[in-house]
């Protein structure tokens, strides 16, 4: 087996963790429930920069539901061969 520490003593690099949906979704509730970023990150052994990103990245409803209407939309107009400008958008 190989030794982990390199020649001049220095510890390898920790393996990233990355959280799990439930996990996600828990630590959502968590913080709606105004628990501190810091108490979570020791809660769940991660960074507080991991969480606040999880938080940054919480989407609005209804933004991805105008975003699939418009896909869907843009899908029709080009089956049906319709041009679309930057105007019409």
């Amino acid at each position: 087996m190989r030794d982990l520490t390199t020649s001049s003593g220095a510890q390898p690099k920790k393996q990233r963790s990355l959280p799990m949906l439930k996990e996600k979704l828990a630590m959502l509730d968590l913080l709606r429930d105004s628990m501190s970023v810091s108490n979570m990150a020791h809660k769940y052994g991660h960074n507080e920069s991991s969480i606040r990103a999880i938080k940054i990245q919480v989407r609005n409803k209804t933004l991805v539901n105008t975003e699939k209407a418009f896909n869907l939309w843009l899908e029709d107009m080009n089956h049906k061969c319709v041009p679309i400008d930057g105007n019409t958008l």
